[in-house]
């Protein structure tokens, strides 16, 4: 497996980001559902939220981006 690192500081920092924000905002929705103030849809995009905004924090810690291999660049 190649680890070496595809992203550069910039799409690491962005990564981190927008990973942080995706993390946080699934979580608040996943609270707001959990306390019945939003719908019970709440639960299902919180969830893919908060697992979007792991990898993304993933990707920036390892500076890896997941799809550059797979579509060629």
């Amino acid at each position: 497996m190649n680890t070496k690192c595809n992203l550069d500081h910039s799409g690491r920092q962005l990564r981190l980001g927008v990973g942080a924000t995706a993390f946080l905002g699934g979580l608040l929705l996943i609270i707001l559902a959990y306390l019945q103030i939003i719908e019970p849809w709440g639960w299902i995009a919180g969830g893919i939220s908060l697992l979007s905004g792991i990898a993304g924090v993933l990707s920036a810690c390892y500076g890896q981006c997941m799809l550059k291999p797979v579509i060629g660049r």
